[in-house]
């Protein structure tokens, strides 16, 4: 009898060895499939990341404000970059679009030393404005509007535009409903030896849902399986409740 509850016990033990080695195997299995992804999307092979948030100058106090949406988009970006060993300051740089936009409005040179991480579209980053203004054939595409100012997002394929909850006409707004952001990868098109991020919303809850999208491993795997001629793009439905910036679902179209 006690040969077989001895029995029992080493086979319980066994048993629990082996299910902890196998998830332990998983998880690294997991770990390493989403570094690939990381390291992929973002293209870590090519050097030294800038990940470059908009600023707003406020006139009356005479200092530069950095939005909130922005500020947890980049956030997310910096723990996805840190997740693969990367380290703030050594290996990627936290800065606002001013830094690289000279007085004239033109783009500084240092811009071509990085791979670019941008957040935010081109009403507030310029350097958005910039660089997406040089991708002409791409399928999406987003631009400001100076005469509504307002950012506009249009799918070339369906000539349709994407409408946030709060841009439609006579629409109730109690800071619930949805906003969308566009999300690219590709080569630089200041550097092509550099690479170019983007994640943009229509809105600040577009810019963090798409922030949400990669740093998420099953959305960047998906995301990463949508390269086409070295192109990344897609868009991301942000939904929020009760204030913009609380998105609390995403989806890819």
């Amino acid at each position: 009898m006690l040969n077989g509850i001895f029995e029992n016990l080493v086979a319980g033990i066994i048993g629990s060895l082996l299910g902890f080695l196998a998830k332990l195997g998983f998880d690294h299995f997991q770990k390493i499939r989403k570094s690939r992804s990381i390291i992929d999307f973002f293209n870590l092979k090519k050097g030294k990341v800038a990940i470059i948030h908009s600023a707003i100058f406020d006139s009356e106090r005479g200092v530069y404000n950095y939005p909130a949406s922005d500020t947890r988009a980049t956030r997310m970006i910096s723990k996805t970059l840190e997740s693969v060993d990367l380290r703030e300051g050594q290996d990627f740089i936290i800065t606002p679009d001013m830094e690289f936009i000279n007085h004239d409005g033109s783009l500084r040179p240092k811009l071509m030393d990085f791979n670019i991480v941008l957040t935010c579209a081109p009403k507030r980053n310029k350097v958005t404005e910039e660089i997406l203004s040089a991708y002409p054939k791409v399928r999406y595409r987003l631009s400001f509007d100076p005469s509504t100012h307002k950012n506009l997002l249009y799918d070339s394929y369906t000539n349709n535009y994407f409408v946030p909850s709060r841009d439609i006409p006579n629409s109730i707004d109690n800071k619930t409903g949805y906003d969308f952001g566009l999300i690219m990868a590709a080569s630089s098109p200041l550097n092509p030896a550099k690479h170019i991020v983007i994640l943009a919303g229509i809105h600040g809850s577009g810019t963090i849902g798409a922030a949400m999208a990669v740093s998420n491993s099953q959305k960047l795997q998906e995301l990463c399986s949508k390269r086409v001629g070295g192109i990344i793009q897609a868009v991301v439905r942000a939904e929020y409740q009760d204030d913009y910036d609380n998105v609390v679902d995403i989806s890819l179209v």
